[in-house]
């Protein structure tokens, strides 16, 4: 009995970090400029998930949204 109840409180802890961590990343959306997203080999389009309207796609910021 021990040892399930030690398993599962090892994998509720396992799913809260990889949830936790997840919900974390998703919090966290980068600010670039029009000329870094362009640098970083993306361009720069509307987005309608961006609070400027405006986002990077491809390059290395994909996914950025782009100040205005």
């Amino acid at each position: 009995m021990r040892r399930l109840t030690l398993s599962l409180a090892t994998a509720v802890l396992g799913l809260g970090a990889l949830f936790g961590a997840a919900g974390t990343a998703a919090a966290h959306q980068q600010l670039i400029t029009p000329d870094r997203c362009e640098a970083g080999g993306g361009q720069v389009i509307e987005s309608g998930t961006s609070p400027t309207g405006l986002g990077c796609e491809g390059g290395t910021y994909n996914g950025a949204w782009v100040l205005g």
